[in-house]
């Protein structure tokens, strides 16, 4: 069976991991489910630093906030 691939989510999009696969165990057949990439040095280095300067940004005003969850809750 071949195994799903699945991406990471970066700065707000979806990429392959540069870094090594890793297989995820199902705990329940205790075999392969599903295989995800990891992500390099840079790709961590890029996501910490997109992290900290949304960070100093500050959270978005409740109006803004309210705006994310009607959008999360179509999704």
């Amino acid at each position: 069976m071949a195994l799903t691939a699945h991406p990471l989510l970066l700065d707000g999009e979806w990429t392959a991991g540069k870094g090594p696969a890793i297989e995820v165990i199902d705990k329940y057949r205790l075999q392969p489910g599903a295989r995800v990439g990891s992500a390099d040095r840079a790709q961590v280095a890029h996501a910490v630093e997109r992290a900290h300067a949304a960070f100093r940004s500050g959270a978005p005003v409740p109006h803004e906030r309210g705006a994310i969850l009607e959008r999360a809750a179509g999704l």
